[in-house]
Order: structure tokens, then C-alpha cells, then sequence
């Protein structure tokens, strides 16, 4: 709300919004991964071997993570006049000269983000899962103040810059307080590749090929937005925000809770309990998605106008984000479903199925973006997500059935024997 006054739609928050595309990126793929490849095996050896062996994989897998994220950051530091000019490719000189320059302060947000990220994954193991629910608050309360101080009037995008980083570094220290008060000192020490970590690594790896094609659909996304009239990114941006609040708090929940309680039954053999715990969770998704979808339907316009509609955002954006944010609406139910079967299937190790998924994902993505956004606009690009993740889930759906039936075969034939 703060960043419509300030900015309205138009290429300050353009500029903006494509420079963070890539660290956003790398954050959710290189950082996020490690997330699905690591919680399930450090629960294992907490479990099995006790806490002072997940605290020396933990001092190891930290080490990783942080080689990685590294790495990454010098890359597209490296590179980041190409990546920008190829991302961006609609933009103006001037409007692209901009966008790199942003894109360069931007950088340091990787490492910050991503480790905040690998962190708060590992706090949410010991289920606190308050601290991690609470920090990421930091982000927009700074940026808040900052616009309320120097805007002025007249958006600045390094503003935003400069509320985003330094939210992030709070954030990160919380989580380090955490971990420590968790038991989890934050020292990366590699204590050489035993079975454990060499266990991450392997689901790591194609952890991060599935995340790349997953989280690929939403920078395919603005990208494409890009190559629109000017003020496409930011109204893409702003129709998305709605949508995004409700899937991301079912998200944040079924990724806290769920996926270490699945990662618990496995190890217990509870077949059934697992199975209970599946269908609960989606009847609770279907029950509740569906009222607030159709809610969000029929009053997306005055719910963009009492949102976002003041100082520089107009009658004419919220008229075009209200239509965009329409068609973002229909992915709400299909979104909060698909996270679910995919945790299941990623604590199954099933990880090379969601590496399938994201495949068709981003390649339907591409073929009905470039369809549908000829035919509606930006609001097309909407609508191809929500087509997207509707087959996706489906997929989902199907893959979830097959493996509970084999893990029930298995656990038959196991007690035969």
C-alpha cells in the first residue's frame, strides 16, 4: 500500500521490481532447496543420533550454503549487463541503463536473503516456528518508514533498495539469535562428507533443477510483463499481492508444519497416520480456498481501490490491476493443494517427479503466456499461471496416489516377511 502511493504504475517501480527478479530468483532456488533436501535428513540424525550430530551437519551444510549462494552472487555480478539487457529486453536505454544499476545494489541480497531463508528452514525442524513467522515483518516495516520519510511525492527506486536489504540483514540476525538459543551456533565448519551430508547433497542437486524450472515460471512472468507497455511489471506486481497473502500464509504453514510432521510419520512407518494427514489438509485447503476465491472474484475491484487506490496510483491502474488480479484469483485453490502433495512427495525423495512437474510447468507457462497475453494483455500472463498451476496440481495429485500405494504395498509385504 505504501509502494502504490509512492510509485503508482509506471517504470520507477518497473526498474525496480525487474532488478530484484534474479537475486529473488536465486534466493528461492539455490536457498529454497536446501530447504526440501536438508530438513528431512537433519531430523533423521536428530532423531537417530541426537542433537550433537545435526549440530555438526548443520555446521557442515551451512558452509555449503553459503559457498553457493556466494558463487552465485559473483556471477551475476559478473554478468549482470547481459542478464539485465536479456531479461529486460522491452525497456528503454535509459529505463535499462537504470534497471542494472539497481540490479547491482541489489546483489548483496542473495547471500543475506538466502541464509535468513536456510535458517529459518532450520528453526522451523525444531519447530519454532513463531521467530521465522514474525522476522520477515522487518522488510516492509523499514521500507514503510523509508518511504514515509524521503519519498516526497516522487517514488525512488533505491529506496526500496535500501529498505529491502536492510530488512533482510535484521531478519537474518533474528534468525542467527535463534538458531543459537536453538543450540544451533552458526559456525560453517565442514567436518568432511559423511553419509549425512553426502544425503543432501544427492537430494540437493536435482532439488535445485526442480526449483530452477519451478520458480522460473514467476521470473517467465515478469519477463514476458516486460515486453508489455510500460507499467506492466508493476501492475502484474500489484494484481498478484492479494493472491499472494493467501497463498502464502497457507504456504508458510503447510511448509512449517507440515512437511516436518510428514518427514516424522515416514520415519515412523505411521502409513496411515500419513495417509489421514494428506486428505485432512486438503479437505481443510478445499473448505477454506474456495469461500475466499470466490470472495476475491466478485469484489477484486473496490478491494484494489480501498487497497492501493491514493496519491500516485490512479483510477486507470486500479481498473487495470483489478482485472489482472481476476484471473490471478483462480490459482489460490490449486497453489495451496499443489504445495501440499509436493511436500509429501519431496520427503518421499520423490524429488525427481516435481523436477518432471516444473518442467511442464515452465513450458506451458511460456506457450500460454505468449497465447494469452496477445489476446488480453498483461492480464493474460495471470491467467496463464492459474491454467498452469491447475495442470500441475493435477499432476500432483496423481503422483501422491502412486507413491502412497507403493509405500502401502511395501509396508504389506515387509510385515509378510
Amino acid at each position: 500500500m505504501a509502494v502504490a502511493s509512492a510509485f503508482g504504475i509506471g517504470d520507477s517501480l518497473d526498474i525496480f521490481l525487474m532488478a530484484c527478479v534474479l537475486p529473488a530468483f536465486a534466493i528461492s532456488v539455490f536457498a529454497g532447496s536446501f530447504y526440501s533436501s536438508f530438513i528431512p535428513v537433519l531430523i533423521s540424525v536428530r532423531e537417530e543420533h541426537g542433537h550433537a550430530a545435526a549440530k555438526k551437519l548443520f555446521s557442515s551444510v551451512t558452509l555449503i550454503a553459503l559457498a553457493v549462494l556466494g558463487a552465485v552472487t559473483v556471477i551475476f555480478s559478473v554478468t549482470n549487463e547481459w542478464l539485465i539487457k536479456m531479461l529486460a529486453a522491452g525497456f528503454s536505454p535509459s529505463k535499462l541503463e537504470n534497471t542494472i544499476n539497481v540490479f547491482d545494489q541489489m546483489l548483496p541480497l542473495i547471500l543475506i536473503g538466502g541464509m535468513a531463508l536456510f535458517g529459518g528452514a532450520v528453526l522451523n525442524a525444531q519447530k519454532k516456528f513463531s521467530l521465522v513467522a514474525v522476522a520477515p515483518i522487518l522488510t516492509p516495516v523499514v521500507i514503510i518508514l523509508l518511504l514515509y520519510v524521503f519519498a516526497n511525492g516522487s517514488g525512488n527506486p533505491e529506496l526500496l533498495v535500501m529498505g529491502t536489504l536492510s530488512g533482510a540483514f535484521f531478519e537474518l540476525c533474528i534468525i542467527v539469535w535463534g538458531l543459537n538459543r536453538a543450540g544451533y551456533v552458526c559456525l560453517p565448519i565442514w567436518h568432511g562428507l559423511d553419509n549425512n551430508s553426502r544425503k543432501v547433497i544427492t537430494q540437493y542437486l536435482p532439488m535445485i533443477g526442480g526449483a530452477f524450472l519451478m520458480s522460473g515460471t514467476v521470473m517467465v512472468d515478469q519477463v514476458m510483463a516486460a515486453w508489455l507497455e510500460s507499467g506492466s511489471v508493476s501492475a502484474l506486481s500489484f494484481a498478484i499481492k492479494v493472491p499472494a497473502l493467501v497463498t502464502g500464509l497457507a504456504a508458510a504453514g503447510l511448509g512449517a508444519a507440515v512437511l516436518p510432521y510428514l518427514s516424522q510419520q515416514i520415519a515412523e512407518a505411521d502409513y496411515r497416520g500419513l495417509r489421514d494427514t494428506l486428505t485432512k489438509y486438503s479437505k481443510l485447503i478445499v473448505v477454506i480456498s474456495l469461500p475466499l476465491t470466490s470472495i476475491g472474484l466478485c469484489f477484486s475491484e473496490p478491494l484494489v481501490e480501498l487497497l492501493f487506490e491514493r496519491g500516485s496510483f490512479s483510477r486507470e491502474d486500479t481498473m487495470l490491476v483489478s482485472e489482472v488480479m481476476r484471473y490471478s484469483l483462480l490459482q489460490v485453490p490449486f497453489y495451496i493443494l499443489g504445495i501440499l502433495f509436493a511436500r509429501y512427495v519431496s520427503v518421499m525423495s520423490g524429488n525427481r517427479f516435481l523436477l518432471y512437474v516444473a518442467i511442464l510447468n515452465l513450458l506451458l507457462n511460456v506457450i500460454l503466456n505468449i497465447i494469452l497475453m496477445r489476446i488480453i494483455g498483461v492480464a493474460g500472463i495471470a491467467l496463464s499461471t492459474a491454467a498452469v498451476y491447475i495442470v500441475s496440481t493435477t499432476s500432483l495429485y496423481w503422483i501422491v496416489k502412486y507413491q502412497m500405494k507403493k509405500l502401502e504395498d511395501d509396508g504389506r509385504k515387509s510385515l509378510e516377511i
